[in-house]
């Protein structure tokens, strides 16, 4: 069938390094929630420049053994060996499950293929490095792993369309783990993709080419089902999925991360065949409980003119080197702070600050947020605080805002500087703003970056106590 092989890589010595499978804590993060996440991260980072991104999910089902035989067989033989073994109590050989996740109107994996990194292709498929900076490309290799732990027979492909070049280009991933077989130890990840042996002229051994012959590439589509015609993008295959990788759970965990970017239609997501867009995306929302009054107040902050801000400039020189504390700032100005915010409207700051890189020049650069009376007929709205960068919700960083019972609250940046220093804090998992990660000690001024954490941890809560002349009290809610 397929000329594609699973090529597995002999390691020298006896021991290695395999700590791939324990980066997600999949108690706390299901599976199902992290694969929205990661992968959402990865279409919205991809979307072509003012373009609407477009996410597929749907499940198939092919009743023959035909891809098995094709594109498995030789996978099953190498995970019989490995420590984890091969799960033939749940996988049926003789059909075959995809869960198949396309994305539109995005880059699709551009570069060259004859170069170890630096571009789409080799950062999703060549590179394995626990370190990425940026705010964009994804992040240390975690969305691409979160397929295969996806999969039962711990395996992906990625078939694309580069937007530049319009080639198409079809590869796989696996991770058997640790793996010995004879007197021989195994690299943990596995290719499908060209041998190099018979095509030297065209590849070098250490980087092979993906599968580029379009009948072979047709033949893989055709038994798929991928949709994806000539449109450039990324069509990620799961064979063997999860049974906790349902598609109501993947619905939900996309809204719940990406319900911004549809409602500001930067993203579609259409669930076996059902198109959630900016049109209904609420009604989607109410499904699953959300509180609409909040995306309201969302959708109404980041739309307003910039001369609604009330603009707090900290990016002086002399400032930097001093507590990033803007409250006495605001002081004269309180009152109409105040009786605004009692009369119901949204009071919102935009807040300068110089973006300490280490390297070269400080940059100037903003956030912003917004804050809103919470209360209701009902009594009082019990909403998580947002903190978003770009359209990314970081969902953890909710715990920082302590007043949630009584006030509404939202900050985001997207300015370029600023937006790359928090890309470069979040963990794997993008869940928050993390000052202490080793890509903030290499590319920044360690104190002067901290204190701008603090001042985004803090600047809410500092504002919502001036405001509401509230001394601080004990939150309830995060003890209970």
């Amino acid at each position: 069938m397929s000329k594609g092989k699973w090529l597995p890589q002999v390691l020298p010595g006896i021991e290695f390094d395999n700590p791939v499978a324990e980066e997600f804590d999949t108690e706390k993060h299901p599976i199902s929630a992290s694969l929205g996440n990661e992968d959402g991260q990865n279409k919205i980072d991809a979307t072509l420049p003012n373009k609407k991104g477009k996410v597929s999910i749907r499940y198939v089902t092919l009743g023959n053994d035909k891809f098995f035989n094709g594109y498995l067989k030789d996978l099953k033989n190498h995970l019989e060996h490995s420590e984890d073994g091969y799960r033939k109590d749940r996988i049926n050989e003789n059909k075959t499950d995809f869960l198949i996740i396309e994305d539109f109107n995005t880059f699709g994996l551009t570069g060259e293929f004859n170069k170890s990194r630096g571009d789409r292709y080799q950062h999703f498929f060549l590179t394995f490095s626990r370190s990425k900076s940026g705010k964009d490309l994804g992040r240390r290799g975690q969305g691409r792993n979160v397929y295969w732990i996806a999969s039962h027979i711990k395996a992906f492909f990625g078939y694309s369309i580069q937007h530049d070049t319009n080639k198409k280009l079809l590869r796989g991933i696996a991770h058997a783990g640790q793996t010995t077989i004879g007197d021989d130890n195994y690299h943990p990840y596995l290719s499908y993709t060209v041998p190099f042996k018979g095509n030297e002229t065209i590849q070098n051994k250490n980087e092979t080419f993906p599968i580029l012959e379009e009948n072979e590439i047709n033949e893989f589509v055709e038994l798929t089902g991928i949709k994806r015609k000539n449109q450039p993008g990324l069509s990620v295959v799961i064979p063997y999925p999860h049974e906790r990788v349902k598609l109501q759970n993947l619905k939900v965990s996309y809204l719940k991360r990406f319900y911004a970017a549809i409602l500001f239609d930067k993203m579609e997501l259409e669930i076996n065949d059902e198109l959630i867009s900016s049109s209904n995306v609420k009604q989607h929302l109410k499904s699953i409980n959300l509180n609409i009054g909040f995306v309201d107040f969302i959708y109404d902050a980041r739309s307003l003119p910039d001369q609604n801000f009330y603009k707090v400039d900290l990016s002086e020189k002399d400032q930097i080197q001093k507590d990033l504390n803007f409250q006495n700032l605001i002081k004269p100005d309180i009152e109409k702070l105040r009786k605004n915010y009692y009369e119901g409207e949204t009071i919102s700051f935009r807040v300068y600050v110089k973006i300490p890189y280490k390297d070269k020049k400080y940059e100037k650069s903003f956030f912003n947020f917004h804050l809103k009376r919470g209360e209701s007929s009902e009594g009082t709205l019990k909403t998580p605080a947002l903190f978003m960068r770009g359209f990314l919700q970081l969902p953890e960083m909710s715990q920082r805002f302590k007043f949630g019972s009584k006030c509404m609250a939202y900050f985001w940046a997207d300015d370029e500087h600023i937006s790359t220093m928090l890309g470069d804090s979040e963990g794997k998992a993008h869940l928050r703003f993390d000052p202490l990660h080793k890509d903030i000690d290499v590319n920044y001024v360690i104190d002067d970056a901290k204190r701008i954490f603090d001042l985004i941890n803090n600047c809410m809560n500092e504002t919502y106590k001036i405001i509401t002349e509230t001394k601080d009290e004990v939150d309830f809610d995060k003890f209970s």
